[in-house]
């Protein structure tokens, strides 16, 4: 056994006072760098696992976080997101702005100010109306209007939803 082993090891089982439990983050750290779990750890996780280790027994609890989402929901947020990931990367032309107006069921009109023609489009119970310049990108929050708007979801929804599947693809 190493001395980095045996550093690891005492870390998770070293108690400081009454009541403390043991932290296996640097197990998991000692894993995350890509060491190998030897015969010699492989056993000492196990016996902490199961009887214990030196009066220090580690048991592992389901924690229960809430309601999970359904498979559907999940499909059409990831749906909804790759939408929204087209609608960011696809620059403004006449036949998007017209499409989206009626996707949405806006009222349209444009607007000329120098030599940028800008479609605004006007929703009902929205505040703010779109406003699509011909030749640039969608804003992200105009973007990600016209995604909620389609798929039936609420902006902070869809935000929450767009997070997690960042992270997950950041992961893998």
């Amino acid at each position: 056994m190493s001395f980095d082993q045996y550093m690891m090891m005492h870390a998770v089982t070293a108690i400081e006072k009454k009541g403390d439990k043991p932290n296996v983050a640097p197990l998991v750290e000692w894993l995350r760098k890509g060491r190998s779990l030897d015969p010699s750890v492989r056993r000492w996780l196990i016996a902490l696992l199961t009887t214990g280790w030196h009066g220090t027994q580690l048991v592992l609890r389901w924690k229960k976080g809430g309601r999970g989402v359904p498979w559907s929901t999940l499909k059409k947020h990831i749906e909804a997101h790759e939408h929204y990931e087209a609608l960011c990367a696809r620059r403004v032309d006449q036949n998007f702005a017209s499409r989206i107006a009626i996707e949405l069921g806006g009222r349209t009109r444009i607007e000329r100010r120098g030599t940028s023609i800008t479609h605004v489009i006007e929703i009902a119970r929205r505040h703010k109306p779109l406003r699509l310049t011909l030749g640039k990108l969608p804003k992200k929050a105009d973007a990600l209007t016209i995604t909620s708007k389609k798929f039936s979801v609420p902006e902070p929804t869809l935000l929450k939803a767009f997070y997690r599947i960042d992270e997950a693809r950041r992961i893998s």
